[in-house]
């Protein structure tokens, strides 16, 4: 069973299924840099949460050394709002990312992705997961799933739906990459 440590900073839909694990891996810990309701789901799921809210590179070097003592051999960002160094990349565990939509279209900020895909009058979207590199939103893709775009959609009904197969397809997502370790 491999042990995962969940990095966030905000609730999302797929902090559910991340928290839940799944048949190849555990939710061991989850690292956030803020307070929050999600920090209260990972507790309410039995999962330790740990709150560090100093400057980012000492979050980095707290994380690495709470991954290592926690025995962690994955990392995954679901919600997490910094980026992580190349030093911070190097010394942990692999590291992946759930993003909300089909990269390379839209990446960035989750708040800014609903409203772009709107405005570009896109007809699909969709969630990918991905190895977590020094860009944003630019490593190497594991996993990816399509969503449809609604003509009645606006910003909340696309976030609900696309927060929806992000945790539907979380468990696929950590499968691929479990197998590989």
């Amino acid at each position: 069973m491999i042990r995962a440590a969940i990095f966030s900073s905000f609730l999302r839909h797929d902090l559910e299924a991340a928290l839940s694990g799944g048949p190849v891996w555990t939710a061991a810990c989850l690292f956030s840099n803020r307070p929050g309701p999600h920090v209260e789901a990972a507790k309410k799921k039995g999962v330790p949460a740990f709150l560090f809210e100093g400057p980012h590179d000492q979050f980095e070097e707290w994380a690495l050394k709470s991954l290592k003592l926690s025995e962690c051999r994955l990392a995954v960002c679901v919600g997490f709002n910094k980026l992580l160094s190349r030093k911070f990349i190097d010394a942990a565990p692999p590291v992946i990312n759930a993003h909300p939509s089909l990269l390379p279209a839209f990446p960035g900020p989750d708040n800014e992705v609903y409203p772009a895909v709107l405005a570009r009058g896109c007809k699909l979207t969709g969630v990918t997961f991905h190895f977590v590199d020094e860009g944003i939103d630019t490593g190497q893709i594991i996993h990816q799933s399509p969503v449809p775009v609604l003509e009645r959609d606006g910003v909340e009904s696309l976030r609900e739906r696309v927060e929806a197969k992000l945790a539907e397809e979380f468990p696929k997502a950590l499968a691929i990459v479990a197998q590989a370790l």
